[in-house]
């Protein structure tokens, strides 16, 4: 079963970027008992989460790369692939991040975000 999510608090995506809270994420449900195959994760992953979306957020926020000079969905597509490989071949426990995006590998399932903004406070 796929989980896809979309959080936006504000959709307008003409809005300045302070005002944009937007996180996409798709992932495997983790009540499941035994996950899919990598292969078969990282497929239903790839055809299920909304880059165009992505890629729209990215524009209006004015979000660059480096050495990338025009940012296109196929660029994205083998950004978040490259992150889910990453975490399958390090296992359970291992999150990858670059470009916004987040992948993380929870008990062999993955997980794909696209994060514009995230705070956290350490422990101490």
């Amino acid at each position: 079963m796929i989980t896809e999510s979309l959080h936006t608090e504000k959709a307008d995506w003409s809005a300045p970027a302070h005002d944009l809270d937007l996180n996409l994420h798709v992932g495997y449900d983790l009540e499941l008992n035994d996950p899919p195959t990598v292969e078969c994760q990282i497929k239903e992953i790839m055809t299920w989460f909304d880059f165009d979306k992505t890629l729209q957020a990215m524009n209006s926020v004015h979000w660059v790369w480096a050495g990338v000079k025009k940012l296109t969905i196929n660029g994205l597509k083998e950004q978040a692939k490259h992150g889910l490989e990453s975490v399958a071949k390090r296992g359970h426990g291992s999150f990858w991040s670059c470009g916004g995006f987040r992948t993380e590998n929870v008990a062999g399932r993955l997980k794909l975000f696209f994060v514009v903004s995230d705070w956290e406070i350490e422990e101490q």
